[in-house]
């Protein structure tokens, strides 16, 4: 009887909660189930014991809410990391480091991580259809046969073989500032027309036409860069990447993302069609669009056509505004102090006596104080503005002490890298160019091994030789020629977070 009983009430109880289940509104359906992701989200994966905002453990979205509530700001990531450690629990799965202990843990050779989700959201896309690139592929293999090929051309040496058409663009650019002398004039908006210029020369032996035009071209700068804000937020949700991949409408009108259309459109196939077929290869251009034409003839499948229009968008997407954004800032923080002002003009006058001198690679690179200014400025303001992300192998890692699970989502911020007071000093929001000369042997190592705006170890961006090429000689130049008056509200120059971290402000420039 007593059996009977209890089974009586065991299938009673099973079905009262089944008709509780049941009697639910969609209402609260959709509360459960939401609620049911949350959780798993936060306990889930065994990344409860992580500090961070409570909200960012739970859903994906936190973080692309975040960066939309901080477009108008430096990244934030440095404050989080004040706020709950060296390891900052961002996402559900994901991990941010601030100890220069993670860096080989994460970036080294022997890490074996390979790049997680976020990158996909910056593949090429055109009419429905996308394509790996250098920066966005996740396939550690193929990035190294890659770069195998190509990298040679992006090696100063070979970059110097284009510095008299440089000096050309550099000539124009400084043309037009000399007209536009005493007024207010956008100077990082001139800086890009620069940056795009040269951009096209290192490619393809011929300039966009930025600074010809004066002006921006099929509306591209704009496009970008609310482009750019939008992609960043939203490659941080699974939901809109699916979208992005996916869009029926896109395959239906045979869409071409913008940056991909005007990439294409500057292309020299007739170039690339002719050389390809010869018996042989002589190249003659001093171009990287040279190598890339050898490694095509090689025929391994590598390089191929296709991987022409991916220096095309490099050259269009990341590398100009990247460049930009480093010139402009560090103009901004020297023109900021009047000591370092003057200090570093007068080293400059002593390189460059004549103030019409277009300042070479070659001497501008070996001045001491003008390479701590620029390594300050890309400390304090990097244009990398995103988490490299990597994905933890299957077996988990140990990273910073901590065992980490298969799966999880780690990463470093130049941002928060580069505020690391043990390594920097307590000053690190401070802009003083010193550290870099004053520092001991030791002290110097450990800084330029965290110091990472172009990214860490084998994923260098392989653009960077070019950017410092630019950087060192028109920062050189403007600085030697020109009396540079900063007007910005606040006293501080208009930022825009995206993937890379835009600067804008208005300038008067006199002849010194």
């Amino acid at each position: 009887m007593g059996s009977a009983t209890a089974t009586a009430l065991n299938g009673g109880l099973i079905l009262s909660i089944l008709l509780c289940i049941y009697s639910l509104s969609f209402k609260n359906w959709i509360f459960v189930f939401v609620a049911a992701i949350a959780l798993h989200n936060r306990y889930g994966y065994g990344l409860s014991n992580f500090a961070g905002p409570t909200a960012a453990s739970l859903t994906t979205l936190w973080r692309a809410r975040h960066i939309k509530q901080n477009w108008t700001k430096r990244p934030t990531f440095a404050k989080l990391h004040e706020e709950y450690g060296e390891i900052v629990r961002i996402g559900p799965k994901t991990l941010s480091f601030a100890s220069p202990d993670a860096i080989d843990a994460i970036y080294g050779a022997k890490a074996n991580m390979s790049k997680s989700q976020w990158y996909t959201a910056w593949e090429a896309h055109g009419k429905g259809a996308k394509k790996e690139n250098i920066f966005s592929t996740r396939d550690i293999h193929w990035h190294a046969r890659y770069r195998k090929h190509v990298e040679r051309s992006y090696e100063m040496s070979q970059l110097k073989r284009k510095e008299s058409e440089i000096d050309g663009l550099v000539g124009l650019l400084l043309s037009q500032l000399d007209d536009s002398s005493g007024k207010l004039v956008d100077l990082p908006r001139a800086i890009h027309y620069f940056t795009f210029d040269a951009g096209g020369v290192f490619s393809f032996s011929r300039p966009f036409g930025f600074l010809k035009k004066r002006g921006d071209i099929d509306g591209i700068l704009k496009t970008m860069r609310n482009g750019a804000k939008i992609l960043h937020m939203l490659a941080y949700v699974p939901l809109a990447q699916m979208w992005i991949d996916k869009n029926p409408m896109a395959v239906y009108f045979g869409f071409i993302a913008p940056p991909m259309r005007f990439a294409k459109k500057y292309i020299p196939y007739e170039r690339i069609e002719e050389e390809v077929k010869q018996p042989e290869h002589n190249p003659k251009h001093n171009d990287i669009l040279d190598t890339y034409i050898t490694a095509i003839r090689t025929e391994d499948g590598v390089v191929s056509q296709n991987e022409i229009v991916d220096l095309a968008l490099m050259i269009v997407v990341p590398n100009p505004e990247a460049v930009r954004s480093a010139i402009s800032s560090l103009l901004f923080y020297v023109r900021q102090n009047s000591e370092i002002l003057a200090k570093l003009q007068h080293e400059l006058e002593g390189a460059f006596p004549s103030k019409d001198t277009i300042a070479s690679w070659d001497t501008a690179s070996k001045l001491p104080y003008l390479d701590a200014c620029i390594k300050e400025s890309m400390r304090l303001q990097p244009p990398t503005g995103f988490l490299m992300e990597r994905v933890v192998p299957s077996e988990g890692a140990v990273i910073c002490g901590e065992f980490i699970p298969g799966g999880t989502t780690v990463g470093c911020v130049p941002w928060v890298m580069h505020r690391h007071r043990p390594t920097f000093g307590d000053d690190v929001e401070n802009f003083r160019p010193e550290r870099w000369i004053e520092a001991s042997p030791e002290q110097r190592a450990a800084m330029d091994k965290v110091w990472c705006p172009f990214g860490f170890q084998s994923r260098l961006c392989m653009g960077m030789n070019m950017g410092l090429f630019e950087l060192y000689k028109i920062t050189a130049t403007l600085l030697n020629r020109y009396q540079i008056d900063i007007e910005a509200p606040n006293n501080d120059m208009e930022v825009t977070w995206a993937n890379i971290v835009n600067v804008d402000y208005n300038a008067r420039l006199t002849r010194r």
